[in-house]
């Protein structure tokens, strides 16, 4: 079979499935025929914005951290307090408060 009967095969089999796989098919095919190569160009403010991107994220990132802080280390205190209720004792012979006696 050469390649415009294959095509034709393609579009009768369509035909019979439904109307609407036929449009689909014709719409992909004008699609795909009409397609031109793009005339693009990344200039070097290209790299500066996308250091100014990953900055600025970074920058969110903090400002979401030192907002949200006490939360965080209030949920962390909970998971690290014993069963008893306690904190765990200071070790170096300071009191609960962590001064030196």
């Amino acid at each position: 079979m050469k390649t415009f009967e294959i095509g034709l095969w393609v579009v009768r089999r369509l035909c019979r499935s439904s109307k609407a796989n036929l449009y689909l098919f014709m719409l992909t095919a004008i699609i795909i025929s009409s397609a031109t190569p793009a005339q693009a160009y990344i200039d070097p403010g290209v790299g500066g914005m996308l250091v100014q991107l990953l900055l600025g994220g970074v920058a969110g990132i903090v400002v979401v951290m030192r907002l949200y802080w006490e939360r965080i280390t209030s949920v962390v205190r909970k998971i690290l307090r014993r069963p008893d209720g306690k904190t765990a004792a200071p070790t170096n012979g300071d009191d609960a408060d962590g001064r030196a006696k």
